[in-house]
């Protein structure tokens, strides 16, 4: 890859910049379309121990020195580049029982023991975050179990100063 060159200004700073800022803005769940609000992932995951347990697979970044030869006034260089590559990595995480709130397909309560039961091996599960309409639930068979993620609040901005004056 080479890296346009303007008088003397290199163009490479400004695309290490916007990969990382790609990087940045890459979403994590899939939005549900038309709520704007909520988003939905679905994980294997199991009860255990009082536990609600799930794994997911996300794409994290690695950077890696590749060695590129470039042609630099007529000379053949060989120059080192750092690129940014997609690796798959599996995360396991775990919520308490008690704080979650599991439905059914048709957005029906499943107690806590229930869910307990339904999920003593792993099975997969519909992660929601926000509320769920009802169209969307229509997509999945009546067996499917949708749990409510509990998502940390933002913290709350500190209030402007006040003017004397």
């Amino acid at each position: 890859m080479r890296f346009l060159v303007f008088e003397g200004f290199n163009m490479r700073p400004i695309v290490v910049l916007l990969a990382a800022l790609a990087l940045v803005l890459q979403p994590g769940r899939a939005p549900a379309q038309g709520s704007g609000t909520s988003g939905f992932q679905i994980v294997d995951a199991k009860v255990e121990k009082g536990k609600f347990i799930w794994s997911e697979s996300k794409a994290v970044p690695v950077a890696k020195v590749i060695e590129v030869t470039v042609n630099v006034n007529g000379v053949n260089v060989v120059e080192k580049r750092t690129v940014i590559e997609y690796a798959a990595t599996t995360t396991t995480q775990g919520q308490d029982l008690k704080g979650l709130t599991a439905t059914d397909a048709n957005g029906k309560v499943i107690g806590a023991d229930k869910l307990a039961e339904l999920l003593k091996e792993p099975a997969p599960v519909v992660l929601v975050s926000g509320l769920i309409s009802d169209k969307h639930r229509a997509l999945f068979k009546d067996k499917t179990v949708f749990v409510e993620l509990q998502l940390p609040k933002p913290p709350v901005p500190p209030a402007p100063p006040v003017d004397p004056n």
